[in-house]
C-alpha cells in the first residue's frame, strides 16, 4: 500500500516568533509549502544590512537585521517588506492600546488581501498566530484549508483582567499604550479565530484554562510546550559564582507591569546589596517608575536577539514574576543557558519546583526574596539547581518542540471543520 504524502502547511506570521521555530520544523519535516511573513533580512533591501557591521548600526536595524530565517530556503519565503516596516512606523506612533491593537488588525487584514492576490496558498493547512490570524484564516477556509492557530498567550480578556488589576495596585506606573481600553472588538476578534480553527495550540495548560474559562472551544485545544536549540556557547552551570559578590539576578522581556515589573523592583529593594538586578527589554513604563526601578535594578532596554546570551552568561539566577505568558520562551532560553529560574505558575513553563528552579505564587516578592536570600548564602545549592537546569535539556528542547508539534499535525481532521479533537501532546 502506498502511504499517503503528509500534509503540507503554509505559515503566516509576523516577526522572528520563537526563532522561527515553526516555519523550520515542517521544513526539517518536509511539510513546509510556504512562509509567509511581513519582514526578514533576507530578502528586498534589508538584505543590504548583512554587509554593514553590527556595531554601526542603531539598534531597530541590529534587530532586523538577526531576523534571519535560518534553515529555510529563500524559495519558500515570500516576505513584505515595505508591510513590515509600514507597520513598526504606525506602531511606533501609536498612543493607546486600542491604537495598537488596531495597527496590528490593519496589517493582519493588508496581509490577507496580498496573499489573496497572489492565489498561491496551494497548502493543505494553514499556520496562523493568535489576533493576526483572523482575515488569512478566512481566505484558507473559503479554500477549503484546514486550520491551525497557534494561541500565543491568554485570552484577551483574562490579560485585561489581570492588567487593570494591577493598575489599580500600582496607579501611574504605565504609559496609556499598556492599558487596555474598550477591546471588545478584539475579543469578539478572538472568538472568531477560534471558530475558525480546527486546531488550536497552546503553549501551556495556564492558556488552555484561560480559553475554558471564556467558553472557548476547549475541545479543540491542545498543549503544546514549546523548546529551543541548544546553545553549545559557555553556560551559567560551566562557571561557578562568586560566593562574596552579589548574586546577579537577570529577567528578560518587555518591562511592564504584566511581567511583574513591581515584583521585581520589591525584592531588589529587600535583597538590598547581596543582588545586583538586571531587567533586559523594551520599557513599558511611565518616567516615574522607570526612576523607581533604575534606583534599584539596572534597566538595558531592549536589545538585538544576538546579544541577549551575553546577559544570560552574566547572570547566576533567572527572574519572571510573570502574571500571564502562553509559555515564556525567556524561561526556556534561561534553563538552556544553565540559569536555574524563578517563575510563576502563569508563565507557562517547564520549571520543575525544587529541581531546575522554583515556582513563586504570582504577585509574591517576599517568596521571591526568600528564595534569593537562601541562593545567595548557600552557593552549593546554586550551583546544584543550575547543573539540574543544564541537564534537564530534553524537556525543552528544539528536538523535543519539534516531536510534539509534528505528533498533534499528524492528528488533524483530514477535512476543515470536521470538529474531530487530536490527542493531547503536552
Amino acid at each position: 500500500m502506498t502511504r499517503s504524502a503528509p500534509p503540507q502547511v503554509a505559515v503566516v506570521m509576523f516577526g522572528a516568533r520563537r526563532h522561527y521555530a515553526v516555519p523550520r520544523i515542517l521544513h526539517a519535516a518536509g511539510r513546509l509549502q510556504r512562509f509567509y511573513t511581513d519582514i526578514t533580512a533576507v530578502q528586498g533591501v534589508p538584505r543590504l544590512l548583512s554587509g554593514i557591521p553590527t556595531p554601526w548600526l542603531p539598534k531597530p536595524l541590529r534587530r532586523l537585521k538577526g531576523r534571519i530565517p535560518h534553515d529555510i530556503p529563500r524559495e519558500l519565503i515570500t516576505s513584505f517588506p515595505a508591510l513590515g516596516l509600514h507597520l513598526q512606523w504606525r506602531l511606533a506612533r501609536c498612543r493607546t492600546a486600542e491604537e495598537f491593537w488596531r495597527q496590528n488588525e490593519r496589517t493582519a487584514a493588508d496581509l490577507a488581501r496580498r496573499l489573496s492576490a497572489r492565489n498561491d496558498l496551494n497548502a493543505d493547512v494553514l499556520y496562523a498566530f493568535s489576533t493576526e490570524g483572523l482575515e488569512v484564516m478566512e481566505h484558507a477556509k473559503a479554500r477549503g484549508v484546514r486550520c491551525v492557530l497557534d494561541q500565543t498567550n491568554a485570552p484577551i480578556p483574562v490579560l485585561n483582567q489581570l492588567v487593570q488589576q494591577e493598575r489599580l495596585s500600582f496607579p501611574g506606573w504605565e504609559t496609556d499604550i499598556s492599558g487596555p481600553s474598550d477591546l471588545t472588538r478584539f475579543n469578539e476578534r478572538e472568538r472568531r479565530e477560534w471558530e475558525l480553527a480546527d486546531l488550536i495550540l497552546c503553549g501551556s495548560e495556564f492558556v488552555r484554562k484561560g480559553i475554558e474559562a471564556c467558553g472557548g472551544p476547549v475541545d479543540r485545544c491542545r498543549v503544546v510546550s514549546y523548546g529551543v536549540d541548544r546553545r553549545p556557547q559557555e553556560t551559567a552551570s560551566s562557571r561557578r559564582s562568586d560566593p562574596h559578590q552579589p548574586l546577579r539576578v537577570l529577567t528578560v522581556g518587555q518591562v511592564c507591569l504584566r511581567k511583574g515589573a513591581p515584583y521585581v523592583l520589591a525584592a531588589a529593594e529587600r535583597l538590598g546589596d547581596q543582588a545586583c538586578f538586571r531587567m533586559v527589554g523594551p520599557l513599558n513604563l511611565s518616567a516615574v517608575a522607570r526612576d523607581l526601578l533604575q534606583a534599584r535594578v539596572e534597566l538595558t532596554g531592549q536589545v538585538p536577539r544576538s546579544e541577549v546570551a551575553d546577559h544570560y552568561r552574566w547572570a547566576d539566577v533567572f527572574l519572571l514574576p510573570t502574571l500571564a505568558e502562553g509559555s515564556a520562551g525567556v524561561v526556556y532560553e534561561a534553563l538552556s543557558m544553565g540559569l536555574p529560574v524563578i517563575c510563576t505558575p502563569n508563565a507557562g513553563s517547564l520549571v520543575r519546583d525544587g529541581r531546575n528552579g522554583f515556582i513563586v505564587p504570582v504577585r509574591d516578592p517576599d517568596a521571591i526574596a526568600e528564595i534569593l536570600l537562601k541562593l545567595h548564602a548557600d552557593r552549593e545549592l546554586l550551583h546544584h539547581l543550575a547543573d539540574q537546569a543544564a541537564a534537564s535539556g530534553p524537556d525543552y528542547g528544539f528536538d523535543s518542540y519539534r516531536d510534539r508539534l509534528i505528533r498533534c499535525l499528524d492528528c488533524l481532521p483530514a477535512t476543515a471543520g470536521t470538529g474531530v479533537a487530536p490527542p493531547s501532546t503536552a
